[in-house]
């Protein structure tokens, strides 16, 4: 067997060596990816969560502080606007009216018994003038006793929970002998008859959302249809929720499902802004990216050059650049 020389051996390695570095070299070169900045239209859509509430809600207090003697309906319920809900005993405010009742029937009595004693002996009470004096003084003091029994009357009133509208009773707080509170809702009520689409807009989307803009909406108990419809208000002033600020902004769908409930939620896709034929460079060709600038390598003669540009909307996916590249260039981006 011919053995092989150690000129030829020597020069298989080079050749070798040679085949590695171009194979490491066309690695290196594989690793590298170069994007052309073109012109495109551009979304951004704000995603987040939506949830459906009635479209009149309130809680009910007790005005004074009694024992509860009735709780007329139970959660669920359907009542009226005006309807008695609940009552406390009032004994006290009864008692309060009752005496005011008294001091309005003296006075009466009192001034009646003046004008019989004027109409039989006008000498006995002072002459005309001082019959007109004392007349007044007797008005007055009718009038007085007079508004305090009406209010003794607006007082028992307040013993009562009564319906402010039409609704369904969500919540029930309290029990036949319970102490009333005044500062402790005795129940809630709700117009579920006209569910209202609401979500919350964080801090960080909110400058790019506005009135009018269209909703793409995907009920979680209806997930195979998707329904549409527009922001009909945002509330300016914000709701902090694990500290971050958001602004609770209402949705008019343009149709809703007809099984649709209170307290049901929904994924909401707000197309917030939209531009056209834009520069556009996707997100992840950027390093160091802040709400106006990022950091580019720029293809050129020379190699890349690091570039600072300016950008504009931020999609999440992509970025808008305002200046430092133009339609052609062409970025690089190191993929290890």
């Amino acid at each position: 067997m011919k053995l092989i020389s150690k000129k030829t051996l020597i020069f298989l390695v080079v050749i070798l060596i040679v085949v590695f570095g171009l194979f490491i070299r066309s690695r290196k070169k594989d690793t590298k990816e170069y994007y052309t900045v073109q012109r495109q239209d551009m979304e951004l859509i704000v995603e987040t969560s939506g949830y459906v509430q009635s479209n009149d809600k309130a809680d009910l207090y007790f005005q004074v502080s009694e024992t509860v003697t009735d709780v007329l309906v139970v959660e669920g319920d359907a009542v009226e606007k005006g309807d008695i809900l609940a009552t406390v005993s009032g004994q006290s405010l009864a008692q309060s009216s009752q005496v005011a009742r008294d001091n309005r029937d003296i006075a009466i009595f009192e001034k009646d018994l003046y004008v019989e004693k004027y109409a039989t002996d006008t000498d006995a009470v002072g002459g005309d003038d001082e019959y007109d004096r004392q007349l007044r003084i007797y008005d007055e003091n009718i009038s007085k006793a007079e508004a305090l029994y009406d209010q003794s009357l607006i007082n028992i009133r307040k013993s009562v929970i009564v319906a402010p509208f039409d609704g369904t009773i969500s919540k029930v707080y309290v029990n036949k002998g319970d102490l009333s509170s005044v500062s402790r809702p005795a129940m809630e009520i709700q117009d579920v008859s006209k569910p209202v689409l609401y979500t919350n807009i964080s801090e960080v989307d909110i400058s790019y959302t506005d009135t009018s803009d269209k909703v793409e909406i995907i009920f979680d108990a209806f997930p195979d249809k998707v329904f549409t419809g527009y922001i009909y208000s945002i509330n300016p002033a914000p709701e902090t929720i694990q500290g971050v600020s958001y602004y609770k902004a209402e949705i008019k769908a343009d149709n809703l499902p007809e099984k649709l409930r209170v307290g049901m939620s929904a994924d909401i896709n707000i197309l917030a802004e939209k531009k056209e034929g834009v520069l556009y460079l996707p997100l992840y060709l950027m390093d160091n990216v802040t709400a106006d600038t990022g950091l580019v390598k720029l293809d050129g003669n020379n190699g890349s050059e690091e570039t600072e540009i300016k950008i504009g909307l931020n999609n999440y996916k992509g970025v808008e650049v305002i200046s430092g590249l133009n339609e052609g260039d062409v970025v690089v981006y190191d993929r290890e």
